[in-house]
């Protein structure tokens, strides 16, 4: 299955017209290494999403790469 998706990203006429001149080849993914708790934290964003009866409309999250503790939020508007 790895063969036949990089054969089709790789050689399918639509992704090879619609690529930038200037693209490269991203490399191998590398784990990202963390030492401690809270060194690391990713942000996420999701939304819009029906309204609630509070009137929020998005969640941000954020967790920790280490320990996966995650954290979430109802917000009214992503600009909160």
């Amino acid at each position: 299955m790895t063969q036949q998706v990089t054969h089709h990203v790789l050689f399918r006429q639509k992704c090879q017209t619609r690529k930038p001149s200037s693209w490269k080849p991203s490399g191998l993914l590398k784990s990202i290494t963390v030492d401690r708790p809270f060194e690391r934290i990713g942000l996420d964003l999701v939304g819009p999403l029906p309204k609630t009866r509070l009137g929020n409309k998005y969640i941000i999250s954020a967790v920790d790469y280490l320990t996966k503790w995650t954290i979430t939020k109802s917000i009214p508007n992503p600009t909160t």
